[in-house]
């Protein structure tokens, strides 16, 4: 479904000098497939996703999905950030289906779609509703829907549920698995978080510090359904766990080592 072919990126400082982010990075994911990135704070992470969203163009390298490259391709993924990019002015339903809007879908289709994502995730009741009207999490359900509205073939999640309390961040990894199992889009996750990131995916990927590569990627063995409650206890999660912690902390270890 993704291949990423020496993908590398280099940004302009206000000095004039380069800072390089990215350093041929090879990645290929599977349609349907699950994968986590997970890496030290400041790797890259964010710029990998926008680099495969299309909001970046690569200093090096290329994304391709399919058969065809990426650049120039428009709605074939969905991209959700960490930050609330709802518009405060449109009710639940006209967010939910602004991409089919975007499209040429008539409104009334538009909303009828979204409405039937709405009751999925817990939100009927709430279709009228205003963002500011609604809880974090509720934002965060929306902002799920309004990806899967348009039915986008891979949907890219930057740490999305970061800022959600504990109880509300394992409602909604649980809502995002069974979306994902019903629609069987490919994702791509990023997170800091390790449990999140064994407990969701079939594999997690692991870039090293900046300029970031993949270093390791680790296969997620563990059966289907799970929750981080369920699967936490497990030796076979906390082996995985482990062994991803030990690799990310050298990494991090590294990090701060020249940077003091």
């Amino acid at each position: 479904m993704i291949r990423l072919e020496g993908i590398g990126q280099t940004f302009l400082a206000a000095d004039g000098s380069r800072v390089p982010a990215l350093a041929g990075i090879d990645l290929a994911v599977d349609a349907g497939e699950f994968v986590s990135l997970v890496g030290p704070s400041g790797c890259g992470k964010t710029t990998l996703v926008e680099i495969i969203a299309g909001l970046q163009k690569p200093s090096a390298g290329r994304v391709t999905h399919g058969h065809a490259g990426q650049n120039g391709a428009h709605g074939w993924a969905g991209y959700m950030s960490q930050a609330d990019t709802l518009l405060p002015w449109r009710d639940v339903l006209d967010n939910a289906g602004i991409g089919l809007e975007i499209r040429g879908v008539p409104r009334p289709e538009c909303r009828r779609r979204a409405a039937e994502l709405a009751a999925r995730v817990g939100l009927a009741g709430f279709e009228n509703r205003y963002p500011h009207e609604l809880s974090g999490g509720m934002r965060k359900r929306l902002g799920l829907i309004r990806m899967l509205a348009y039915e986008p073939e891979v949907l890219l999640l930057d740490e999305p549920f970061a800022a959600l309390d504990a109880q509300t961040r394992e409602v909604l990894q649980n809502d995002l698995v069974d979306l994902w199992r019903d629609f069987r889009r490919t994702v791509i996750f990023v997170t800091h978080d390790l449990m999140e990131a064994i407990t969701l995916a079939d594999r997690v990927c692991l870039l090293s510090r900046r300029p970031a590569a993949i270093k390791r990627e680790y296969q997620v063995d563990l059966p289907r359904p799970r929750t981080s409650l369920e699967v936490q206890f497990s030796p076979e999660f906390q082996a995985l766990h482990q062994a991803i912690r030990r690799d990310l902390m050298a990494e991090v270890d590294w990090q701060k080592a020249h940077q003091a």
